[in-house]
């Protein structure tokens, strides 16, 4: 497969999984939410570590 094959696939999952009747796939109420679209492994970790020193 292509990537753009792939990509396609993983995009259309995610629609059916989210707009399904029983039990759609959702962000639970209380998760920590951290878009790493952008940021390096180092700065998730970063990230992480800030939000469990701050919940302790």
């Amino acid at each position: 497969m292509t990537y753009e094959e792939v990509l396609e696939s993983i995009i259309q999952r995610n629609i059916l999984e989210t707009q399904r009747e029983i039990s759609p796939l959702r962000k639970a109420d209380d998760a920590i939410y951290i878009d790493c679209s952008n940021l390096t492994i180092e700065e998730v970790v970063d990230q992480i570590v800030n939000i469990i020193k701050k919940n302790n």
